[in-house]
């Protein structure tokens, strides 16, 4: 009985106790057999934290492994986007010039109301995946 307890014990730590403290805020996606978690940026609560943690886009100097989150904002301190990076690439690696973002995860952009503008994912770089964009009106484009 005791081999029995302890092995039922066992399987529930390595199986792991609870579950994850934002339930139904990610869930994972396979496009094109790539395994990428999304998270549900429509809850405000997530939004905010995301954005609270993630770094402007225009401080790249200094940030060529930084893989997170990354937002741009407007003038006037709105979102813009929030994007997944994994570290920099050079859009010209034999002259190592034109140094981005190697977006690795979500991408989401709004339109200045606040209503979403697009939601795309990436791997490495490469989209996959549709890509969904809306109207300023919040209606989905065809």
């Amino acid at each position: 009985m005791k081999k029995l307890l302890l092995a039922l014990l066992v399987g529930t730590l390595l199986a792991g106790c609870g579950g994850d403290e934002r339930e139904g805020a990610v869930e994972s996606t396979e496009t094109e057999s790539a395994q990428v978690e999304k998270i549900n940026l429509d809850d405000p609560e997530i939004r905010a934290k995301i954005i609270a943690e993630a770094i402007e886009n225009y401080e790249q100097s200094g940030f060529t492994n930084y893989e997170g989150w990354v937002k741009e904002t407007t003038g006037n301190g709105h979102l813009r986007a929030l994007f997944q990076v994994k570290g920099m690439v050079y859009g010209n690696p034999e002259e190592k010039r034109d140094l981005h973002w190697n977006p690795h995860g979500q991408m989401v952009s709004w339109h200045p109301s606040g209503n979403k503008k697009s939601e795309a994912t990436y791997k490495d770089g490469k989209q996959v995946g549709v890509a969904i964009e809306w109207h300023q009106n919040g209606n989905k484009s065809s």
